[in-house]
């Protein structure tokens, strides 16, 4: 079942925009650490497994833009050097995640294998957060069953609107958060597209159809996707 991805941007002087896509990039190096031109790259989609190929430029670096959602593994080959094959690459909404690569001198038929995302940054875009994952959302106790509920699981936001106004069918509820103590103005979006009916948002999704939440903390905003 295809998961709905949900942002909510609170700001207090500007919007910045937003896609429901993330980018992945790095450096390829040999082992005593310089860059590797040509190499072919290739990213797959764990769950799909749909495939992009792009190859590193004169500096080494590979670039994914605009890549899906979802769980990646990363495959680097150039000739002279042993496969590299890394699983686990989780890819976010609005982010950019560094996945730097060494190569081993070897042949191509060898193969060298990292699971999980030890070495894994998110560090262009200056921003930090935290994720609520679908267990989670299924497990905490929900009120109203509105999926909004959990804003205030992100530190500094919090609810100052009536408990009782939570339900599917209601705005005001869901939209009645401040940030730091302060009001907070706020965007959302569904899938990428505008989820607002005036100052208030539009429609909350069933937390059945979430598949994760994830907020990002930065110097002015804070936003909020479950996806």
């Amino acid at each position: 079942m295809k998961r709905l991805t949900v942002l909510a941007i609170f700001f207090s002087a500007f919007v910045l925009a937003q896609v429901n896509k993330s980018n992945l990039t790095g450096i390829v190096r040999d082992p005593s650490g310089a860059i590797i031109s040509a190499a072919e790259v290739r990213l797959v989609n764990l769950d799909t497994q749909v495939a992009r190929t792009e190859v590193t430029d004169s500096s080494g670096i590979y670039r994914f833009l605009l890549v899906d959602l979802g769980t990646y593994r990363v495959e680097v080959s150039q000739k002279g050097f042993k496969r590299f094959v890394r699983s686990g690459i989780l890819l976010n909404a609005g982010e950019t995640t560094t996945a730097d690569v060494n190569l081993d001198l070897g042949e191509l038929t060898e193969m060298v294998t990292v699971q999980g995302e030890a070495s894994v940054l998110r560090t262009e875009t200056g921003a930090l957060g935290t994720t609520v994952s679908q267990r989670t959302i299924a497990e905490l106790p929900l009120q109203g069953r509105n999926p909004y509920v959990f804003l205030s699981l992100s530190a500094g936001i919090q609810y100052n609107g009536d408990p009782g106004a939570l339900n599917p069918w209601d705005n005001s509820g869901p939209s009645a958060f401040s940030t730091n103590g302060s009001k907070a103005n706020a965007e959302f979006l569904l899938d990428g597209m505008p989820n607002m009916k005036l100052n208030l948002v539009g429609y909350s999704p069933s937390p059945d159809a979430v598949g994760e939440m994830r907020v990002q903390y930065s110097w002015s905003f804070r936003r909020f996707r479950p996806r």
